[in-house]
């Protein structure tokens, strides 16, 4: 635990991190995460927020089971204000985050599943450094991969 705060003070700064009983505030479903961190400070996250006129969004929070260091991704839909279209969303070249990866353990049986969907894939099935991976569109055109591990 203390190696992964020193890791976290060292990316996000220590005015940006809440660890154990700090943490407890950002409790999700009752479970309290190890280590939350944050863009900005937790004061300057809280004021953003609340100079937001009647925020409103949905979201869902996936969380890796019997992980020993809870880890989760939230996806959020903002829907007021107007949530701001990125035209480069599914720009693999662009800045910051770009897409997400989940690890299948049958990439072939998943793909076929996707296409029966309906879903738009980006390339074929590759193999890449150990493993094989695809790339397609998801929810609003973010890049979504599979991968599977060799």
């Amino acid at each position: 635990m203390t190696e992964l705060v020193e890791v976290l003070e060292g990316v996000v700064g220590a005015a940006h991190l809440r660890a154990d009983g700090e943490a407890r505030a950002y409790a999700v479903d009752g479970v309290v995460p190890r280590v939350a961190a944050f863009p900005g400070s937790v004061e300057e996250v809280s004021a953003v927020l609340q100079r937001i006129k009647d925020l409103e969004a949905r979201h869902v929070t996936l969380v890796l089971a019997d992980s020993p260091v809870r880890q989760e991704v939230q996806l959020v839909k903002y829907n007021h204000p107007d949530p701001i279209p990125d035209p480069h969303v599914g720009d693999l070249n662009k800045l910051g985050y770009n897409h997400v990866c989940f690890v299948v353990d049958n990439i072939e049986a998943e793909v076929e599943r996707l296409k029966a969907g309906g879903v738009e894939l980006r390339n074929e099935i590759m193999d890449f450094h150990s493993r094989k991976l695809i790339y397609f569109y998801g929810p609003e055109g973010v890049t979504l991969e599979l991968a599977q591990w060799l």
